[in-house]
């Protein structure tokens, strides 16, 4: 079964009218399980996994076992589980493997969405025994379920007036958009994935760095990158200019191009493409990309790809 296909018939036949019949009953936040949830245990736990962004679980069959925030909870057929960024999770198994392929069964299986600039990262897993089957991922290019995802979370945290109908809109938004968005292949998506060598964590550009790569696609300011940091706009801009010899906004630039040039080997419209990687305005773009590259960004799709791209 075409792996592709079958994540956008999970999203529209299943998640999306399960989601809209039942609302938010049975959608979760990490802070959602207290200790009547949590599950004895004196098995090793796995590595976590830290994303830099919201992840989102559906669970589609099985009693799934799931560390998360440091505790083991069984999550059940028809669960949501929403992971802020940087909590630490994992699924309660001895070994992960990649597979070609997975029967739909009774066996525990997830559908995992990981939120990330461009898209939603989609991976069904699958519990055998003490073996986590895992499909390869599939990236669906639709930038808006970035957002979507933060303000999910925002919402169902603080729980304004109106939290339940604005948060089932967001969560139906994010799987509606996944279910009909053009896909990258994989060696693209694996290059969009690769944090850029040499960057040491904890230092202030460093950690500037990994910020614009993690939100290059949404609209960024000098001043909201600062805020992030803590710091002043100058004294980012000094620190930045000093250990690299560029600015702040010239690196959020060579990223954002850097990553036009990945996306324009696939069938996406220049326009698309525009949005995917941070500019509102198309002929904008396309003047910077202009600038930067020396050519438009139709001319650059028109050339053959380097050997082994």
């Amino acid at each position: 079964m075409d792996s592709v296909e079958a994540l956008r018939r999970i999203a529209t036949e299943e998640l999306i009218p399960q989601v809209s019949r039942d609302g938010l009953g049975h959608v979760h936040l990490p802070q959602s399980f207290g200790p009547q949830s949590w599950l004895k245990t004196t098995r090793w736990r796995p590595p976590y996994y830290h994303h830099r962004a919201v992840d989102i679980g559906c669970f589609l069959s099985g009693a799934f076992r799931l560390w998360i925030d440091n505790h083991l909870v069984e999550m059940a057929p028809g669960d949501v589980v929403l992971i802020p960024p940087h909590v630490g999770h994992c699924c309660d198994s001895q070994m992960q493997r990649v597979v070609h392929s997975l029967e739909r069964s009774a066996a525990p299986t997830v559908l995992w969405m990981g939120l990330c600039p461009w898209g939603v990262l989609a991976q069904l897993s699958q519990l055998a025994g003490p073996v986590c089957r895992t499909l390869h991922p599939v990236v669906f290019a639709d930038a808006r379920c970035y957002d979507a995802g933060e303000m999910l979370i925002a919402e169902l945290t603080a729980k304004p007036d109106a939290y339940e109908t604005v948060g089932l809109a967001l969560l139906v938004e994010i799987l509606g958009r996944m279910s009909r968005a053009p896909v990258l292949s994989r060696p693209i998506a694996e290059a969009l994935s690769e944090d850029a060598p040499g960057d040491e964590a904890g230092d202030l550009v460093s950690t500037a760095k990994r910020y614009i790569r993690a939100n290059f696609g949404r609209p960024l300011t000098l001043q909201a990158i600062a805020d992030h940091l803590f710091v002043s706009r100058s004294q980012l801009t000094h620190k930045f200019k000093d250990e690299t010899g560029q600015t702040t906004m010239e690196y959020l630039t060579e990223v954002r191009i850097a990553t036009a040039k990945q996306l324009l080997r696939t069938s996406l419209s220049v326009h698309t493409i525009a949005s995917l990687v941070g500019f509102s305005d198309p002929q904008y773009f396309s003047r910077v990309f202009r600038r930067v590259v020396g050519e438009s960004p139709t001319a650059s799709r028109a050339r053959p790809s380097p050997p082994g791209c």
